[in-house]
């Protein structure tokens, strides 16, 4: 039972990946053509590993610092939010709260911040979603470790 969970979370991570491309590339037009190979940086920055995103190419997540925005705990998500929202920061009508990155995971953090944050992107990020492509994105989730 666990292989076929970490099967279905390995399909929507590939899913929300292709799908925040397919967007990125609507949202960001002018900075794919003018700055290709930074825009892809940042793009597989969000994820783990050095595939990008084809993620077969890449084992399976052993622990939750593998596994980018589905991670359990604030301290291995934050890295990610902070790329995640540098992505969408660019986007046209993006909040406010996304043009400034969240700061030193290992500093005194106010979690109220790094959660409103996170919010704020994701909520973004699924509206502009569904306003360009007529349907709900499929979003991170949590890693079947058990």
């Amino acid at each position: 039972m666990l292989l076929v969970k970490q099967i279905l979370w390995e399909l929507y991570e590939l899913n929300f990946r292709y799908e925040l491309y397919a967007l990125d590339r609507v949202m960001a037009m002018e900075l794919w053509a003018s700055s290709f190979t930074e825009r892809c940086a940042l793009l597989h920055s969000i994820f783990p590993g050095d595939s990008g995103l084809l993620m077969w190419d890449d084992s399976l997540p052993k622990q939750d610092s593998d596994v980018g925005l589905g991670a359990g705990s604030w301290k291995e998500l934050h890295p990610w939010v902070d790329k995640f929202q540098e992505l969408l920061s660019v986007w046209c009508d993006a909040p406010s709260r996304l043009s400034s990155l969240l700061g030193d995971p290992v500093a005194d953090h106010d979690n109220q911040v790094a959660h409103l944050t996170m919010q704020s992107a994701t909520n973004f990020y699924v509206q502009t979603f569904f306003d360009h492509f007529g349907k709900p994105p499929v979003v991170p989730h949590v890693y079947p470790f058990m």
